[in-house]
């Protein structure tokens, strides 16, 4: 029996490219794994060291005396320097919550919302706010996204409150085109009610006219005079 060589040779070429392609398979499912490891000991690295953090936070806030020492100003008030330091643990959370998709967007948004819209919340943003706009991590960019345009909005809130004036209101000029304007919109309650009787007085005042007119003649006569 004649052995064919080469279609031994095809075979064995085309077992050598499968054999190629397994290795490669297998090398990539190596460094998939290594990669994971690596996402894992780096989380277990991150956590541990935010225990810690949170360990040495808890006996700061026990002793109001030690948090001057993780940089919180010496001239804030104990309670509101006890409020900032809560406020660090609490934005720590929405980082890792972030990254680990345990917190959505939309929750995260209501709950910076309701803290800026107290000073000590703000005020804590104000000094902190470059640490996360200047970061390189994914999840702190987003929450300094979110909590930056919250912190605008009631900045600005906050400052109309604020003005003696309060909100300004529009003013009624004489260049206002009274067929597209709703004046009464511009009038004070009790205004309003001045106008509209005026109004109804001068309507009755040009109905009498009208009628008196009509029977006298063209002779106006007060109300309750004889007719000849």
């Amino acid at each position: 029996m004649e052995i064919d060589w080469e279609t031994v040779s095809e075979i064995g070429q085309g077992i050598g490219a499968l054999g190629t392609v397994i290795s490669a398979l297998a090398l990539l499912g190596v460094i998939r794994s290594l990669r994971l490891q690596l996402r894992q000991t780096q989380a277990s690295e991150e956590e541990v060291v935010r225990a810690m953090r949170n360990d040495l936070m808890i006996v700061a806030l026990e002793n109001d005396k030690y948090l001057p020492l993780w940089g919180y100003p010496a001239s804030l008030p104990p309670k509101d320097m006890a409020l900032h330091a809560y406020l660090g643990m609490e934005f720590s959370y929405f980082e890792t919550a972030l990254r680990n998709g345990r917190l959505t967007e939309l929750e995260l948004e209501q709950v910076i919302s309701n803290i800026f819209q107290l000073e000590v919340g703000r005020d804590f943003w104000r000094n902190s706010r470059v640490v996360y706009l200047e970061s390189g991590d994914a999840a702190a960019l987003r929450l300094a996204r979110i909590a930056e345009r919250h912190f605008r909005n009631q900045t600005e809130l906050a400052a109309i409150e604020a003005s003696p004036a309060g909100p300004a209101r529009p003013p009624i000029s004489a260049d206002l085109d009274f067929d597209t304007v709703d004046v009464a919109g511009l009038l004070p309650r009790r205004g309003r009610r001045a106008v509209l009787s005026t109004c109804l007085h001068l309507l009755r005042v040009a109905i009498w006219l009208r009628v008196g007119y009509g029977l006298t003649g063209g002779r106006i006569r007060p109300p309750g005079s004889a007719g000849s």
